[in-house]
């Protein structure tokens, strides 16, 4: 016994049809393939020919990819896979309540959204779990996800999403130029001429430079410091700025020159763990079950990724002997 064929429609706006059908029909003729159907566009209706199942699946499958690119959203040949792939297990529209979970825009006021179930989950494990680890390929979204989390996180943080809370355009910028001048500075040591300059020389150069910066800083706003009120003021602010300046600056100097400007950045991770254990010896906070296993994690992190090197180099040292002996 064959399956009859019947006739369906669907409305497709002429504004949406070279999104919806892709470049050449490209995305017409992927769906004609994978679910076996006939689809022929007139004057705005499409006609949709096969079977009951084949035609009603199509049929489904146009209308969601319309209601998707009505919301302004580009449709690609990977959203038709995967939307086909959906269809074919009679789970339609899920790409509509995929589409319903932003996260952030971009610069160029494009919106970030997941665009698969298992990148929906991955997001709200993000919200609702304090550390989440993406397992999978890579080209998943994986990283991207997590950095535009992370970034909307930050932006939680500063008060934009509270009643009333903005975002200080002039302050966010100073925070990236801190972020890339510290990259360049950590590169920059490494790759230029200072490099070849002993660490103290450098070290007071680089706190030279800074002081003068300041000074001059100081002297175009005419606003000079006052004088230390007592002597326990002053030993305090040399103590700062002998321990967490100078000191820093140079090991920092010599971390550079002597592992690499990559470990050195990988290794500021500990920063922060710094300033926990300070904050719990010297200040009298308390340390949670939940900042005892995010220390554990981030030294767990920082070990694998500094011994990773040597790690590919032990296992390809026994491959290359064990070769040997056969």
């Amino acid at each position: 016994m064959t399956n009859s064929i019947i006739e369906l429609h669907t409305q497709v706006p002429a504004d949406l049809e070279g999104n919806v059908f892709g470049q050449f029909d490209e995305h017409l003729k992927l769906s004609e393939r994978t679910l076996n159907v006939t689809l022929i566009s007139r004057d705005g209706s499409l006609k949709i020919l096969g079977t009951d199942g084949s035609a009603t699946q199509a049929k489904k499958l146009i209308e969601e990819l319309v209601t998707l690119a009505g919301k302004g959203n580009t449709i690609t040949r990977q959203n038709v896979t995967y939307a086909l792939s959906l269809a074919m297990e009679e789970r339609n529209q899920v790409l509509t309540e995929i589409d319903k979970d932003f996260i952030c825009n971009t610069i160029q006021g494009r919106p970030i959204k997941p665009k698969t179930l298992g990148q929906k989950e991955y997001v709200e494990q993000i919200r609702k779990k304090m550390i989440v680890f993406g397992i999978g390929p890579a080209g998943t979204g994986k990283t991207s996800l997590a950095m535009a989390m992370a970034v909307s996180g930050v932006y939680m943080l500063s008060g934009g999403n509270t009643p009333g809370g903005s975002i200080n355009i002039k302050g966010l910028m100073l925070v990236l130029a801190t972020v890339i001048a510290y990259a360049a500075y950590i590169v920059g040591m490494n790759r230029s001429r200072i490099a070849r300059l002993d660490s103290l020389k450098a070290t007071f150069y680089i706190l030279l430079s800074g002081a003068i910066v300041f000074l001059v800083n100081l002297a175009i706003k005419g606003d000079f410091p006052d004088p230390m009120p007592n002597l326990g003021t002053t030993i305090d602010v040399l103590m700062v700025a002998f321990l967490p300046t100078l000191v820093s600056d140079l090991t920092l100097i010599l971390a550079i020159r002597y592992i690499g400007s990559t470990t050195t950045a990988i290794l500021g991770c500990m920063e922060p763990l710094t300033a926990v254990c300070m904050g719990v010896l010297f200040l009298g906070e308390h340390l949670q079950p939940m900042q005892i296993g995010g220390i554990v994690v981030v030294l767990s992190a920082v070990c694998i990724v500094i011994s990773g090197s040597y790690i590919r180099k032990w296992v390809r040292d026994i491959r290359l002997l064990f070769m040997h002996r056969i």
